[in-house]
């Protein structure tokens, strides 16, 4: 049996390392994304200690360059995926106006432009082949306009209308619908936090059983998550 590969961003933590635990534990190989060296250590040593099946990349993916660099080192390792994850992203929280401008930019390259260029690069890819899924993560404070995450709650809009987007123009090689979404709420994911699955949206559960996982332990991410399949 050939098992499947996920590449997951933002994996060291929170809601990413929660993809990482269930797609490991349903068999598949997992590319885990971070940024932070200390995050994927410990990532390997509670997951995966005999490194037979999860594998770590660092990567500062808010570089204008992450997506077409995290391709090539996907292709130059022979690790193409059969799902993708974009679930890399942070908020700045605060008044507009005194906000750190650069800090903004970063979020906004991150939660936007890499985002943006993953799915374009990797789904590209994924159609050639004749298979493949892109899970991208939201936010349902992409639905309302909400002060003092005014710039965050505009990124994650763009991400969940160019999900739907990307779905519908990829309907022709999708099974189904071709896509998913879960709206949830926001929820903290500080290091050290345990997420359980209590706390998920049991939705989830049908957008893994469609991209054929085939144990799923309730799952669910206080956010919007869409799906995109290239499988025919």
């Amino acid at each position: 049996m050939i098992l499947k590969k996920v590449l997951i961003t933002g994996a060291g933590s929170g809601i990413g390392k929660e993809f990482a635990k269930l797609f490991l534990a349903d068999g598949s190989r997992v590319l885990a994304v971070s940024l932070l060296d200390s995050e994927l250590e410990t990532l390997v040593a509670e997951l995966d200690p005999t490194g037979t099946s999860l594998t770590t990349l660092q990567m500062d993916l808010a570089e204008p360059t992450a997506a077409a660099s995290l391709m090539t080192w996907c292709d130059d390792n022979d690790w193409v995926p059969h799902t993708l994850i974009n679930n890399a992203g942070f908020a700045c929280y605060g008044d507009v106006v005194e906000l750190d401008a650069n800090r903004v930019a970063q979020m906004l390259a991150l939660n936007i432009v890499t985002l943006t260029m993953t799915s374009t690069l990797f789904g590209r890819a994924m159609k050639s082949r004749g298979h493949g899924a892109i899970l991208n993560v939201g936010s349902t404070a992409g639905m309302i306009p909400t002060p003092r995450i005014a710039a965050y709650g505009a990124s994650k809009s763009y991400v969940n209308t160019f999900t739907y987007a990307l779905a519908a123009a990829t309907v022709g090689y999708a099974r189904g619908s071709g896509a998913r979404a879960l709206e949830g709420y926001a929820m903290r994911t500080q290091p050290g936090r345990e997420i359980t699955w209590g706390e998920l949206h049991v939705g989830a559960v049908q957008v893994f059983a469609d991209a054929g996982f085939t144990e799923v332990s309730r799952p669910s991410v206080r956010r919007v998550v869409m799906r995109v399949d290239f499988d025919r």
